[in-house]
This record gives structure tokens, sequence and C-alpha cells, in this order.
């Protein structure tokens, strides 16, 4: 089991994994929206359902 800390920076790791995948698909509008973002665990929560969206 991971302790708080850990898992957050694995979600962040797997949400700037899913940033820079997706980039190239969706669209540089997209990424700039993502980045604007002022919270980041307001963004990783965005990403990871998008991620969880995803086929």
């Amino acid at each position: 089991m991971l302790d708080k800390t850990e898992a957050k920076k694995q979600e962040i790791m797997v949400a700037s994994f899913f940033i820079a995948s997706t980039a190239a698909l969706r669209g540089p509008v997209m990424l700039l929206q993502t980045l604007s973002s002022r919270s980041l665990d307001h963004q990783t929560k965005i990403i990871l359902m998008l991620y969880k969206s995803d086929p």
C-alpha cells in the first residue's frame, strides 16, 4: 500500500504522461487549456477522468 505522498506522485506522473502522450492526438488547444489550469489537483482529476473514459 502506498502512502498518500507516493500515491500523489504517481498520480501526477500518470497525468504528465497522459498529457504528453495525447498532446499530438488531442491537439495543441487541449494541451494549452490543460497547462493553463491553475490547480494541479484539479488538472490531475480532469486528466485521470479523461484517461479512465478513453477505451
